[in-house]
């Protein structure tokens, strides 16, 4: 078969940031574009299939190669992939067809290898269990939860190619959307599960600006600038701590997360326990400054792990802390069909009392205790009243990822991750107490002060700066 070499450079001139992306998805098997709208993500994202196709075709002289490209419902594929596609991609290399058994796909010329450019969207993964792509890319990977990135990737296989062929998949997306939690914990924190430590190396990021794709109108990225400030950090700065959609915007890195730092051995302290198998179980511990404060201090974060393991972990983590009490999931005392969750724990040394499940007051409480305030010139006027040391990696991740309920915006999305942030919720429904400073461990200017106070005396000197952490 005569084949035709076609450069890149003859059919598309990359901008640098997308240039960026090719090199990458080259060289990792899991190659994220991200950030910023207008980047040409989506652009890029179909021009780096072909090019694929192109190169299995006419390099490795494997013919009829499928790759897939998708997105998450047929009317965001027809308007971002399909009608570009058909007026972008020269005639000369091929041309949409309908075929009996794949459907629609773009179908190279035979001289090109014959590869087939399937697009596809993603309302039921579940229909391509016996389908094989060489390569995967798909749009708006936030858009979809975790469990469809396993699906997917699970169908990169195809016989005849090189051992060393990667069998790649790509993603472009914004911040935001339902899976924003677990693909930028993968992707910018390179927070990795046990099953994927052994190709971390593979995975790259490449972040997308505004900025960077010359082809957009000159108004474009100031128009960006003048959105609300969650959504122009978001679209305009790539920013991944703050999008669209976001249901706590309040949250701040610089603000809520600190450095563990050792809790004095009498501030109030109590756990609360979201119960899941499949889906994570979350259990935190919590503790309470004298100022009101509370911090969460340790996580235990866990699937397919059963009751026992769960309760007697929580017991052995605790150690000798003192716990006022522990709330866990209201479900957790479902005993319709046998002993419930609940009964379970206690037998297992961890009792519970049953939490608050009032989701709109419980969210309201969580904002509250986030909240926080700024003076013009940027000086923090108000602190918020919770913070969370920063080995609480899960909490830290999920809770900036949550998003508003489509159909609810009082609630928060619950197809998102939100074990972490529901066992933060029952939380903070307890009404947590104020740590009371013992005497014998107050500074001594505080403590006068405190006797001085019950007295209705004024102080001896002016140099109390209220009680030490």
């Amino acid at each position: 078969m005569e084949t035709r070499v076609i450069k890149l450079s003859e059919l598309i001139n990359p901008t640098p940031r997308q240039l960026e992306f090719l090199i990458a998805a080259d060289k990792h098997k899991y190659t994220l574009y991200g950030g910023a709208a207008g980047g040409g993500k989506s652009y890029i994202l179909r021009w780096w299939l072909l090019k694929l196709l192109l190169h299995i075709g006419c390099v490795y002289k494997v013919p009829n190669v499928k790759v897939g490209l998708f997105c998450e419902d047929y009317p965001t594929l027809r308007d971002r992939q399909l009608s570009r596609i058909a007026i972008e991609f020269p005639a000369f290399l091929g041309k949409f067809i309908e075929t009996q058994t794949e459907g629609l796909v773009f179908k190279l010329r035979p001289e090109f290898g014959g590869g087939m450019l399937l697009p596809r969207n993603l309302d039921d993964p579940s229909k391509y269990n016996s389908v094989e792509f060489a390569a995967i890319a798909v749009d708006e990977l936030t858009r979809n939860k975790e469990s469809i990135f396993d699906e997917l990737r699970k169908r990169l296989r195809w016989p005849g190619l090189p051992s060393t062929f990667k069998f790649p998949f790509a993603g472009g997306t914004n911040p935001g959307g339902t899976g924003h939690a677990w693909v930028k914990k993968l992707w910018k924190d390179r927070d990795f599960p046990e099953e994927l430590h052994s190709v971390e190396h593979e995975f790259a990021f490449v972040q997308a600006k505004a900025t960077d794709n010359p082809y957009n109108p000159a108004s474009y990225y100031s128009d960006l600038l003048t959105l609300p400030e969650d959504m122009r950090r978001a679209y305009a700065e790539g920013d991944w701590d703050l999008f669209a959609g976001q249901y706590f915007s309040e949250f701040r890195r610089e603000f809520h997360v600190c450095k563990p730092f050792r809790i004095p051995d009498y501030w109030e302290r109590f756990a609360s326990f979201d119960w899941g198998f499949s889906s994570p179980a979350c259990q935190l511990w919590h503790a309470t400054s004298p100022e009101g404060v509370v911090y969460t201090y340790r996580e235990l974060y866990a699937a397919n792990k059963d009751t026992p393991w769960l309760a007697q972990r929580s017991a052995a983590l605790t150690g000798s802390e003192h716990l006022r009490y522990k709330v866990g999931d209201p479900s957790c005392w479902d005993a319709s069909r046998g002993p419930s969750i609940a009964e379970v724990m206690a037998v297992n040394g961890w009792a519970m009392i049953q939490a608050e499940n009032e989701r709109i007051n419980g969210w309201a409480r969580v904002r509250q205790n986030l909240s926080w305030e700024r003076d013009p010139e940027g000086v923090l006027t108000r602190a918020p009243m919770w913070r969370v040391f920063e080995g609480c990696t899960n909490l830290i991740r999920t809770l900036p990822g949550l998003e508003h309920d489509d159909h609810d915006p009082e609630d928060v999305n619950s197809d998102g991750e939100d074990h972490a942030p529901d066992a933060l919720r029952y939380g903070l429904m307890t009404r947590p107490p104020i740590t009371i400073v013992p005497l014998e461990v107050m500074v001594d200017e505080y403590r006068e002060a405190t006797i001085r106070a019950e007295h209705d005396e004024r102080p001896r000197s002016s140099g109390y700066q209220g009680p030490l952490d």
